[in-house]
C-alpha cells in the first residue's frame, strides 16, 4: 500500500495510510528540468490520479500510536486526528509486559473520533483476545455547544493497579451543554483504580449525559475498583458511576466484578458496583437503561451512614426512566455487613422504573429493595430472589407493583409496607429448580412456576426470558426470570 500526500501536504509521511496515487506524482521526475517536461510529467501524473481515484475508492484515513506508529503517544495521535477533521486512530497491541504508560483526553471533537487498540505491528489486523494495555486513563470532555458526531473507544485494558489514591476514574465521559455527540465505549477492561473524595463516585467508570447526549457502555469488564468517602458526604458507584442528566444512558453485557465502595469517615454508601441515576437539580429528566449486566463481588464496607445495594443503587427521579431487563447480581458483599440489599432500586417525584428477568441470589444479607412514593411507579417483572439468608423483597409504597416473580430459600420471603402489590408470586413451594446449589436457576419439570404467571402484568411482559428464549412459552407465561422449555440439555448446557 503507497501514501499520498494529497490529502495532507503538512501531515508527516507516514501520517495517513490509504489507497492513493504512487508518491512520485507529487514531485518532479528525474531528468525533467525542462518547464514543459516537468508540466507533461505533472499533467499525466494528474490524469492518471484522476482515474485511480474513480476506479478505486480510497479508503478511510487512519493514523497510529505506538512503538511502531506514526506518534509514540496516544495523546498526540488523538490531538493529529482532531486537528484533521475527526479519523481513526489505532494503537499497537501490547505483549507480555508492554504497557503505555499515559493518560489520554479527547476534548471537544466536533468530528467522529474512533480508538481502538489491540492492533498488530503493521496496524492492519486486530488479533482476537489483544488489548492495548494502557497504565493511565482516559477522558471524554464536551463542552456547552460543542455538537460532534460519533466518539468510540474500544480494546483498551485500562490498569489502576500503578496509582495511588488518584480522584481520576478510568473512563470519564462528561458531555455537558447542548451537544449531539454520541460516545461508545465497549469491550474494555477497567481495572483497580482508587479513588477518594466527598459527594462523588464512580473509580472504575464515570458517565455524565446531559440534554440530547447518548452514551452506550457495552461488553466492558469493570473490576476490582475502589472509591473511598473524604468526609460525611456520601459516595455512590465504585464500579461505576451512571449520571442522565437530560441525555439517555445505554449499560449492556458489561461484567462489574469485585468493585468496593466505602466512607468510615462519617458518610453514607450507595451502590458499590453500580449507581445510575436521574436525581440531578431540577431536570430530572434522563433515561438509563440497564440490560444483560453480570454483578457479583462487589460490596460497601465501613460505611458510617449507611449503605444500600452492595451490586446496585438505581434511582429514578421526576421525568427520569430507568429500564432494568435480564440482568444477574449474584453473591455480592462480604459477610457480616448486615443490614445491606444486593439491590437497592427507588423511585420518586413522579419518575418511573420498570425492572424484567432479574436474578438475585446469595446475597450476605438481603435481596432486593423496592420504595415509590405515591407519585412515582416501579413495576418489577418475572424476577427469581433466592437464598439471600435475611429476606427476599422488602417493598414499600402504592406505586410498587411486583409480579411473576419467585422467591425461594430467603430468610423472609416478602416484607410488603405501605401497600405495595404482588401478584402472581410463587412465594413458598419448592419451585424444583434444575441446580440452584451450582447457580442454576432454571426450572425442572412439574415446576409450580410452570404456566402459573400473567401475561399482562403492570408495564408489560418482555418477550423473551433472562436466557433469551421466548416468552411465554405455553399458552401462559410462567413465574420467575426464566421461562420453562423442553431443552434437551436443561441443566444448563444448551
Amino acid at each position: 500500500m503507497e501514501r499520498t500526500r494529497t490529502a495532507f501536504r503538512d501531515a508527516p509521511d507516514s501520517l495517513y495510510q490509504h489507497t492513493g496515487v504512487p508518491d512520485m506524482c507529487l514531485r518532479d521526475l528525474p531528468g525533467t528540468e525542462h518547464f514543459f517536461a516537468r508540466w507533461l510529467s505533472r499533467s499525466s501524473c494528474f490524469a492518471l490520479a484522476c482515474a485511480a481515484l474513480v476506479a478505486t475508492p480510497v479508503a478511510h484515513a487512519y493514523i497510529t500510536a505506538g512503538p511502531d506508529g506514526t506518534y509514540s503517544t496516544i495523546q498526540d495521535a488523538v490531538d493529529a486526528a482532531i486537528a484533521h477533521g475527526g479519523d481513526e486512530v489505532r494503537v499497537e497491541r501490547c505483549i507480555a509486559l508492554c504497557s503505555l504508560l499515559q493518560s489520554v483526553s479527547i476534548v471537544d471533537s466536533t468530528s467522529p473520533i474512533t480508538l481502538s487498540g489491540g492492533w498488530s505491528t503493521d496496524f492492519q489486523s486486530q488479533p482476537a483476545g489483544y488489548y492495548t494495555h494502557l497504565l493511565g486513563y482516559i477522558n471524554i470532555l464536551v463542552g456547552k455547544y460543542v455538537h460532534g458526531g460519533h466518539v468510540s473507544v474500544s480494546r483498551f485494558f485500562l490498569d489502576g493497579s500503578g496509582f495511588e489514591a488518584t480522584n481520576a476514574p478510568g473512563f470519564k465521559v462528561l458531555l455537558a451543554g447542548e451537544t449531539t455527540t454520541e460516545v461508545e465505549l465497549f469491550a474494555n477492561t477497567i481495572y483497580g483504580f482508587q479513588a477518594q473524595g466527598s459527594t462523588d463516585g464512580g473509580a472504575g467508570l464515570w458517565l455524565l449525559a446531559a440534554d440530547s447526549m447518548t452514551i452506550s457502555a457495552h461488553d466492558n469488564s469493570i473490576q476490582g475498583n475502589t472509591y473511598s468517602g473524604t468526609d460525611n458526604g456520601h459516595v455512590y458507584g465504585a464500579g461505576a458511576y451512571l449520571r442522565a442528566d437530560g441525555g439517555t444512558i445505554e449499560f449492556s453485557s458489561n461484567t462489574v466484578i469485585n468493585n468496593t465502595l466505602s466512607n468510615s469517615n462519617g458518610g453514607g454508601c450507595h451502590g458499590g458496583g453500580v449507581y445510575a441515576t436521574t436525581l440531578i437539580g431540577s431536570i430530572q429528566k434522563g433515561t438509563i437503561t440497564l440490560r444483560n449486566n453480570q454483578y457479583s463481588g462487589n460490596a460497601q464496607l465501613f460505611c458510617t451512614s449507611g449503605a444500600t445495594g452492595d451490586a446496585a443503587e438505581l434511582r429514578a427521579s421526576g421525568a427520569g426512566k430507568i429500564f432494568v431487563y435480564d440482568e444477574k447480581w449474584t453473591a455480592n458483599n462480604v459477610p457480616n455487613n448486615p443490614g445491606v440489599y444486593e439491590v437497592f432500586i427507588q423511585s420518586q417525584s413522579g419518575s418511573q422504573l420498570l425492572a424484567a428477568n432479574g436474578l438475585i441470589t446469595h446475597g450476605t444479607w438481603g435481596g432486593l429493595f423496592l420504595s415509590a412514593d405515591a407519585s412515582s411507579k416501579i413495576y418489577v417483572s418475572n424476577f427469581t430472589v433466592a437464598d439471600n439468608p435475611a429476606v427476599g423483597i422488602t417493598a414499600y409504597g402504592s406505586g410498587t407493583e411486583i409480579w411473576n416473580t419467585l422467591l425461594w430459600n430467603d430468610g423472609a420471603n416478602l416484607d410488603l409496607h405501605d401497600n405495595a402489590y404482588v401478584a402472581y408470586a410463587l412465594n413458598g413451594p419448592n419451585p424444583l429448580f434444575v441446580d440452584s446449589a451450582n447457580g442454576n436457576y432454571r426450572l425442572s419439570p412439574g415446576s409450580p412456576a410452570y404456566n402459573a404467571g400473567s401475561n399482562v402484568p403492570t408495564g408489560g411482559l418482555r418477550s423473551t426470558d433472562l436466557d433469551g428464549y421466548p416468552r411465554p412459552f405455553a399458552a401462559v407465561a410462567d413465574i420467575g426470570a426464566y421461562e420453562f422449555h423442553d431443552r434437551i440439555f436443561a441443566s444448563g448446557f444448551d
